[in-house]
């Protein structure tokens, strides 16, 4: 089979959950079939990676599309979209040039699947084609939207968030009835999108996946009452999160255990965060090369997310380390967790400190809840299971689709 991948983002380096779940979503599927790749790219010097993924997931062909995310660009986008319809989220990344290049390769290349990842790509993908047509729902953005919106306090912020929200409740539910199939990461954003499709529309739940060959317990000695924050902090969910939890969580925590540290790692630390580190407790990393050797030195990982949609791969790598995990629910949305055998559970102030306040003065509680997370992991999360249940849909989608035309 022929297949038109249309990712959102270069998927390489491995440094976060979206591009970990294309680049290993690419690889199982280059397995079975000739693989296309056009990537949305945000740098003009992406010609080596592009290469790298070439080679390494034996694709057939990659193309890149410059996409220009200039603060002058951000700004007229902004302003031009409070007469669009079109939310500003989506217009950020069209391209014009984009649209006819991919336009350009399906007339060429005769596809048999057109592989849209992420709801951002969806709008590349002409509305009515000879080729069977996927979107992969990486996360729910109106949820996002609504979830970002709950959580500020900047008045003019919010207000722009509530109608950026109001506009993706209609964009969102159109594009996905567009498309033959759709792929969500949780059984949670299966149940929000399931009532917008049409009855000939196929859907299933294909989680994220963990290399337990990389992400692994070391048995390195750890640091003591250690707690560790990881997440890329240019998404302003996970800026938020790491504020919020240290102005109303961490500080009442450190007037009990004085001696605790916090790590957080994560790209692209606005001022905000890099301002934390003026408490000596706090490290702000940014990029690291490596996350393993912080999470491994580490007593916990805090995720205190309170936006967001879709899977946490920060956590999976956690447990599959054997690292305790202390998250919000909306952190730990779509993971089959169980609260008090392999996750700790806060979705308040109080909750969040208890939670973590026990969880250090407990040897016991941590050795439980590593073991725990270790084997979770192992049975359900590993990515070799998982590249069999994407070959597996795909049949599935044809096999539907072929069916869905003939009742027709």
């Amino acid at each position: 089979m022929k297949i038109l991948f249309l990712a959102f983002e270069v998927p390489y380096p491995l440094d976060r959950g979206g591009r970990i779940k294309t680049f290993h979503y690419l690889k199982a599927l280059s397995r079975y079939h000739e693989v296309h790749l056009v990537a949305l790219t945000r740098t003009r010097d992406c010609a080596a990676k592009l290469d790298y993924l070439r080679s390494e997931l034996a694709l057939e062909e990659v193309y890149g599309i410059h996409i220009d995310l200039s603060q002058p660009r951000k700004a007229r986008l902004a302003l031009t979209s409070l007469l669009q319809a079109k939310p500003f989220v989506m217009s950020l990344y069209d391209s014009a040039e984009g649209k006819q290049w991919v336009k350009h390769l399906l007339n060429i290349k005769h596809v048999d699947l057109i592989y849209a990842d992420h709801l951002h790509m969806a709008q590349y993908v002409p509305a009515k084609s000879h080729a069977l047509t996927l979107l992969d729902q990486h996360n729910v953005e109106t949820v996002i939207l609504q979830r970002f919106a709950d959580t500020q306090s900047w008045k003019p912020l919010q207000w722009f968030a509530r109608m950026e929200h109001r506009k993706m409740s209609r964009y969102e539910p159109k594009m996905c009835q567009r498309f033959d199939a759709i792929w969500v990461t949780t059984e949670v954003d299966r149940e929000l999108i399931e009532p917008w499709l049409l009855p000939q529309q196929y859907i299933e739940v294909l989680p994220i996946g963990v290399d337990t060959d990389y992400f692994q317990p070391d048995g390195c000695k750890k640091d003591p009452y250690t707690l560790i924050s990881v997440g890329t902090l240019s998404w302003p969910p996970n800026a938020d999160g790491i504020l919020w939890f240290y102005n109303e969580v961490y500080l009442s925590i450190k007037k009990q255990i004085p001696n605790i540290q916090f790590v957080v790692v994560g790209a692209n630390p606005p001022s905000a965060i890099r301002q934390l580190a003026e408490d000596p407790s706090v490290q702000i990393t940014g990029w690291v090369d490596d996350v393993r050797s912080y999470m491994a030195r580490s007593t916990a990982m805090i995720v205190p997310l309170r936006g967001g949609s879709g899977m946490r791969v920060k956590i999976l790598n956690a447990l599959a380390m054997g690292l305790p995990v202390v998250s919000t629910s909306v952190g730990c949305e779509g993971i089959n967790v169980t609260p008090g055998s392999d996750i700790l559970i806060a979705d308040d102030t109080d909750t969040f400190i208890q939670q973590i306040v026990t969880l250090l003065r407990n040897r016991r509680l941590q050795r439980d809840l590593s073991k725990n997370g270790i084997m979770l992991i192992r049975e359900r999360y590993s990515w070799n299971a998982i590249y069999g249940q994407i070959e597996a849909s795909v049949s599935a989608i044809f096999r539907h689709c072929s069916e869905s035309k003939g009742d027709a």
